[in-house]
């Protein structure tokens, strides 16, 4: 029996040799879907640990030469050998002993034992279980006991190997003197030797080669090394005339150089079986000569396999071809073998159609091509053929189904507003196939106010994009279809609805420039910063939905009283999101005789911006926080304007709500308002010559940190709440005004305005109303030449009061000295105009600061007022002021003049 070389001892735990190892089962040898052979090997004292990864093991060694160390392994249960699902495995020659774990594990295979010392015991024949008598000698621990050598005991493993085995260039024994007669047991060290050592590697060689065809087997090689010293030539001689070995001689071979020999097979002609030849390599002058490699060759039938057996493709009609597929040919058998794959239908392609040598495995790629092809399920085949290779022919079968792309379109209606004669802003809808294969389409349309671009597309995929754009021949509603046509005769045709409502006007994002007429918003729109907006007398803005009116930089909304400007609904059951002012950009804004209606979120909002407004109606609005006016950080100014029928939906709102705000309400009617109140929160409002009549009794609440001046109006029906510092002897009517009707410390009344018909809507003041002649004295006189009116509406009273005598109109705009000047503390300032205007007067100091701050502050009435034609008189009241120098400036008409005053206190 040829047992192999010997290789080193490959325990655990000691020495470090071998697989003692962590995590596996295993130990010195793991054997696993092999056919492995050890012989002479040691596998002592392994440790076990438990169940885990295989161990490493030592290189088993050939001929003469001993094997490389083992290198640390895991391994839980530790055993000498475990073997796992292997052929069979071959072991001789051997000493397992020391492991704590079993010395031979063998699960799913079979385990060839013979002439090994083995612990515990083992069937086969030669095998002994024996205390080997382990010595240490001078490379190690695992030497042989021997009387020879110098021990008292003799080992049992010495001569008791195979006898049939050719002894290992080494030694068992600590003298260092060579095995000899029957080849020891166990592990074999190197001995010391002065001459060359013939090793050749490895100790046999398998081939397998396919019957009839196919490659020879891959060449393999055979080393040649010197393990000793000095050097050798050697000679191969071959006993098979299908082996050859290339090249037949060498050398001179020295120690650390070796020769590489390729040794080839030619089974040409051979049948199936099972051949065994030999390689005999003769070095005469080394040790270890002849040495004889066995050579075993296995010819077999070739497996021919197909992986898989089907491919299944799917196309859309009118599309792409759908991407290849591959398959794999393999060989499950002997040798290799080369293959021919033929298609059977036009439509049907594969590369290569040839190849080989198999293994390794080759791949093909499939390609269908659809062109012509109509919609169904076609069915093909690539037939695979390999001469002599067993399963051949084999078939992988072809499935092509063709289906029909979908068409879809979205949205299926498209709504336009568009002003009259003016192409609207675009719409559009999707063309995709969320199925396969592709289409082209056209758009067809009998519509001549309806453009769509483009009037084509495809293929589809990708999804095509369609705009559409109306441009209205008249006003009011307009329907139509627009049809999608497909090219492909499975896919129907598909509509797209339109409407359009055709308006005069039609607003929508930043709008300026100059507009008059009927204008209709359908989305959000603005005034940019920077930008103007001028409404012309007449226009009428309608909203047709929530939508908000935002102005960032001016509008010029200015009506005439014959010709209002409106903002309103587009009906009844439609409610829009109110007129806006944001922003400084917006405080040059103004509005006169336009009416704000229906909004549901405030009728005016004045957001940190101030813009004037005048003669306006603000009417019929609600909102959660406030219905008619609401002013945040600004500034705002309504002269003459109607407050009425608004609605607050929640507590602490109300008619107007002012906060951190500086807003004037002069000559203003506040009437019929529901849940009549209004909120000021931190705000220096000035409310002036007003009247408050609502429909029910009302409150304004006057929050913490406002300081309201609140002079000369009628509260009727309306008190006041002082959340925080209440006005000294407001609401208390303990004083006498001009007319000799009661009012408080700031001449204001609560009595019946005595309007003319407020269930209609007409505010006029009658003939003996409390509110004639009843405002701020110290205001412009009335159209009528007499003093201020309460309300938006003076009563015209000609006749029945003292006319003074004709004034004298001025022929330019002057202002006079102050009269007295220096002063303490009061002074009257004297202007003239020549035309009724509006005029702002105005107290500055030397550092170029006005007086009071507020634009509306008193004593002097509004910065910007309006005054008739004449000479008009103030008088100015320093008394809050140090003494000093300060200048009074005249703004009207198209000028500026001023004049010094000097205050001494």
């Amino acid at each position: 029996m040829y047992s192999g070389p010997p290789s080193r001892p490959t325990g655990g735990g000691d020495a470090g040799d071998g697989g003692d190892g962590r995590g596996g089962h295993g130990g010195a040898f793991h054997f696993y879907l092999s056919t492995p052979t050890a012989a002479s090997h040691l596998t002592a004292c392994l440790s076990q640990v438990g169940q885990g990864v295989a161990g490493g093991a030592g290189t088993p060694g050939t001929g003469t030469y001993p094997g490389a160390p083992g290198i640390s392994g895991y391994a839980y249960a530790g055993d000498g050998i475990f073997s796992y699902q292997t052929s069979n495995s071959f072991i001789s020659n051997g000493i397992i002993w020391g492991n704590q774990g079993r010395a031979i594990a063998v699960t799913s295979c079979n385990a060839q034992v013979n002439y090994s010392c083995i612990q515990g015991g083992y069937p086969g024949t030669g095998n002994i279980n024996v205390n080997p008598l382990f010595t240490s000698g001078p490379d190690g621990g695992y030497y042989l006991s021997q009387v020879a050598a110098g021990q008292a005991q003799q080992s049992p493993c010495v001569d008791a190997g195979c006898p049939d085995s050719s002894l290992f260039i080494g030694t068992t024994r600590t003298d260092n003197v060579l095995d000899s007669a029957i080849v020891d047991m166990g592990y074999h060290y190197a001995a010391l030797t002065s001459q060359p050592m013939l090793h050749v590697s490895p100790f046999s060689l398998q081939f397998q080669a396919a019957f009839g065809g196919g490659c020879f087997p891959l060449h393999q090689d055979l080393l040649i090394f010197n393990i000793g010293t000095g050097s050798f030539s050697y000679q191969i001689e071959v006993t098979a005339n299908w082996l050859s070995v290339l090249p037949g001689t060498g050398g001179p071979v020295i120690p650390g150089n070796g020769d590489t020999l390729q040794v080839e097979v030619d089974h040409s002609g051979m049948g199936l079986g099972t051949y065994q030849g030999s390689i005999i390599i003769t070095a005469p002058e080394a040790l270890g000569s002849p040495d004889t490699i066995n050579v075993n060759l296995v010819i077999g039938n070739a497996d021919l396999q197909v992986e898989p057996n089907q491919l299944y493709f799917v196309a859309g009609h009118g599309g792409c071809n759908p991407p290849p597929q591959s398959f794999t040919i393999g060989n499950a058998g002997a040798g290799t073998l080369f293959f021919t794959a033929t298609e059977n239908a036009d439509w049907l392609s594969v590369t290569p159609m040839s190849g080989g040598p198999v293994p390794p495995a080759a791949v093909c790629s499939v390609q269908v091509d659809i062109t012509g092809l109509v919609l169904g399920v076609y069915t093909s085949s690539i037939v695979v053929t390999s001469p002599f290779a067993a399963n051949s022919p084999d078939t992988l079968w072809i499935v092509l189904d063709i289906v029909s792309p979908l068409m879809a379109v979205a949205p299926d209606t498209l709504s336009f507003l568009a002003s009259l004669g003016v192409p609207s802003p675009p719409e559009t809808f999707q063309v995709w196939n969320p199925g396969l294969g592709a289409f082209t389409f056209s758009i067809v349309d009998s519509l001549d106010w309806v453009t769509a671009t483009p009037d084509s597309g495809g293929p589809v995929p990708p999804e095509v994009s369609i705009s559409v754009t109306v441009t209205g021949p008249s006003l009011g509603w307009h329907y139509g279809d627009i049809w999608v046509v497909p090219d492909n005769p499975y896919l129907a045709p598909q509509p797209v609805h339109i409407a359009a409502f055709i308006v005069n006007n039609a607003m929508y994002g930043p709008v300026s420039g100059v507009l008059s007429g009927d204008c209709e918003v359908f989305d959000h729109a603005w005034v940019p910063q920077g930008e103007q907006l001028i409404l012309e007398p007449g226009t009428t803005v309608r909203f047709l939905g929530p939508y908000r009116f935002t102005v960032y930089g001016q509008l010029r909304a200015q009506g005439t009283e014959d010709d209002s400007i409106r903002f309103i609904p587009l009906g009844d059951s439609i409610s829009w999101r109110g007129l806006r002012f944001s922003g400084s950009g917006a405080s040059e804004s103004r509005m006169d005789y336009c009416i704000v209606s229906g909004s549901d979120s405030s009728g005016i909002r004045c957001l940190s911006a101030s813009p004037i407004v005048r003669y306006c109606t603000i009417a019929n609005n609600k909102g959660p926080f406030c219905s008619g006016i609401l002013s945040l950080y600004g500034g705002p100014e309504f002269h003459r304007c109607t407050i009425l029928d608004n609605f607050p939906v929640q507590d602490n709102s109300g008619w107007f709500n002012c906060y951190s705000d500086s807003t004037f309400f002069s000559h203003c009617t506040f009437s019929s308002n529901l849940n009549g109140t209004a909120y000021l929160a931190q705000s220096e409002a000035k409310i002036t010559n007003c009247i408050f009549a609502p429909a029910l009794p009302g409150t304004m609440i006057i929050g913490f940190g406002s300081v309201p001046i609140l002079r000369f109006n009628d509260f009727y029906g309306t008190t006041a709440t002082f959340l925080g510092y209440p006005l000294p002897g407001f609401g208390s009517p303990s004083y006498t005004n001009l007319n000799g009707d009661s009012c408080d410390a700031y001449g204001n009344i609560f009595l019946d305005p005595l309007f003319v018909d407020p269930a209609s809507g007409d505010f006029h003041l009658q003939w003996g109303s409390p509110c004639i002649d009843a405002g701020d004295p110290t205001f412009p006189y009335d159209p009528d030449s007499t003093i201020a009116d309460m309300g938006a509406f003076y009563y015209d009273q000609p006749l029945g009061v003292d006319e003074p005598s004709p004034a004298v109109i001025p022929t330019a705009y002057a202002l006079h000295p102050c009269h007295p000047n220096p002063f303490n503390p009061t002074t009257t300032l004297r202007f003239d105009l020549p035309a009724a205007g509006w005029v702002r007067l105005e107290v500055f100091d030397t550092a170029g600061r006005r007086v009071y701050g507020a634009r509306h502050a008193s004593p002097l009435p509004s910065g910007e007022a309006w005054y008739p034609a004449g000479t008009h008189e103030v008088t100015f009241d320093g008394t809050a002021l140090p003494s000093g120098i300060y200048f009074v400036r005249l703004a009207a008409g198209e000028g500026t003049q001023v004049q010094k005053v000097v205050l001494l206190k």
